[in-house]
């Protein structure tokens, strides 16, 4: 008869922990996602505006009036709107498209907004 114990060495390891995982993991922070485009392009779009603190956007990128185009991973055109105030005050609705860029390296978004009315 056999009699002693049998152990088991090693760590566990996590579904993260596997070279596929860490790969996805690694293309997920490479392309950033639509969602983040969207915030992003708010910022760049509210520096560009002779009233920031007025600005309000659509809550949501999915939002009516928001669409935003997957060019290539970490490239996005986001098309969407501000009501913002004017030089005069009264609050105005502009469209603008914006070319949004994740940089991977630098963990930072560049961007590139032009406004659909004049």
């Amino acid at each position: 008869m056999f009699s002693g114990f049998v152990g088991i060495c090693g760590g566990i390891l996590s579904e993260s922990d596997t070279p596929e995982a860490r790969q996805a993991q690694a293309e997920r922070e490479r392309c950033a996602s639509t969602n983040a485009a969207f915030v992003y392009s708010k910022e760049f779009v509210k520096n560009r505006l002779q009233s920031p603190a007025t600005a309000e956007f659509p809550y949501y990128s999915g939002a009516a009036g928001v669409e935003i185009e997957t060019v290539e991973c970490g490239r996005y055109k986001v098309h969407a709107y501000v009501d913002s105030a004017n030089v005069f005050g009264a609050v105005l609705r502009n469209r603008y498209s914006a070319l949004m860029i994740y940089v991977p390296e630098e963990k930072a978004w560049l961007g590139e907004v032009v406004f659909d009315n004049p």
